[in-house]
């Protein structure tokens, strides 16, 4: 007596329910996307610097524009779970249990780290300005170390979004979110 075998084709990897999580290209692209549209404005108002005094054009860069940037993100994705780029991508942030959007709180968290970031640079920016006619050299130093750490967290979060299978990113697993496929 011979069975009956039914051939099956290997499955795609577009057959797995797990393709919801295969954003990383997806999430670069948005994070790029959305950094350009951002900076459309800081680059409106540093192209049209002659028409004001430099400090308030560099105050208005220094003070308004990063928190304008961080504000963007996390009432985007406290909102809808979506930035523009995410949106145009078809990708979600959400809550790690999948059932619905983020609050507020999961907002901040995930952006926490940036914010940390935009604060220090903050002081260092208003410690700058009081003292203007002082030289500071360890200011220097603080500001080349704050930098260095805003490029190394973005590249570790570039890194571990792009090396995990759920492609979360450091600020998804603070913030207890991850970004999903929506189509």
């Amino acid at each position: 007596m011979e069975e009956e075998y039914e051939y099956k084709p290997q499955s795609s990897i577009t057959d797995f329910p797990s393709n919801k999580y295969h954003i990383g290209r997806r999430r670069v692209l948005a994070t790029l996307l959305d950094s350009m549209m951002l900076l459309a404005p800081l680059v409106a108002i540093t192209a049209n610097a002659a028409h004001f005094e430099n400090f308030t054009v560099f105050t208005i860069v220094a003070l308004i524009y990063p928190w304008f940037q961080i504000s963007y993100f996390v009432f985007s994705h406290y909102r809808s779970g979506q930035t523009f780029a995410k949106a145009t991508l078809n990708i979600r942030l959400v809550d790690i249990s999948e059932s619905g959007g983020i609050t507020l709180k999961q907002a901040l968290l995930r952006e926490c780290v940036w914010i940390a970031i935009e604060v220090f640079a903050l002081m260092a920016y208003l410690i700058r300005t009081i003292n203007s006619a002082s030289e500071l050299p360890w200011l220097d130093m603080i500001e080349s170390v704050g930098s260095s750490f805003a490029t190394i967290w973005f590249i570790l979060e570039v890194v571990t979004v792009l090396t995990n299978k759920n492609r979360r990113s450091i600020g998804d697993y603070i913030a207890g979110t991850i970004v999903i496929r929506t189509e």
